[in-house]
């Protein structure tokens, strides 16, 4: 269920949204990484081309971040995984959980993190794809219920 309910927020109704969009996210990432104030700026305006370097993406927050970020080599274990999923509402509410998951993780999960907050995911994939791929019978049960949860029990 949980790997599911990460790969298709958007149906998912017992977590709502976070509150947090993108520049709720740039203050996170600026106040968690103690970003310089060119940086911070940069990521808060993601959208604008004028603010990003030459050659760096433009208007997609999970990539534009890549180049102001400057994070160790972590690396999240299943375990870290299961309390991210966990703890994942009190992302936008406790900056110290923020703050602790960005300094562990790398920027590859960082993107995928980030990407799961905004409920953005663009995996190329339908939820109605992952659900047949689970079992024939899912995506009727859904449609019935629009309960992920009763799919899965």
């Amino acid at each position: 269920f949980n790997f599911f309910r990460l790969m298709m927020p958007q149906i998912d109704r017992e977590r709502g949204n976070y509150g947090i969009k993108e520049a709720g996210l740039a203050k996170m990432f600026s106040d968690a990484l103690l970003l310089p104030p060119y940086e911070s700026e940069r990521l808060k305006h993601y959208k604008n081309p004028t603010k990003q370097p030459q050659g760096s993406p433009t208007g997609d927050f999970a990539l534009c971040y890549k180049t102001s970020l400057r994070l160790g080599e972590g690396h999240l274990d299943q375990h870290d995984s299961g309390q991210i999923e966990h703890n994942f509402g009190q992302l936008g509410k406790d900056a110290k959980v923020f703050s602790k998951l960005v300094q562990q993780c790398n920027l590859l999960e960082i993107k995928w993190v980030t990407k799961l907050i905004l409920k953005d995911l663009k995996l190329g994939l339908g939820h109605e794809m992952l659900l047949r791929m689970y079992h024939p019978l899912s995506l009727d049960i859904f449609n019935a219920t629009s309960d992920l949860r009763s799919v899965f029990s």
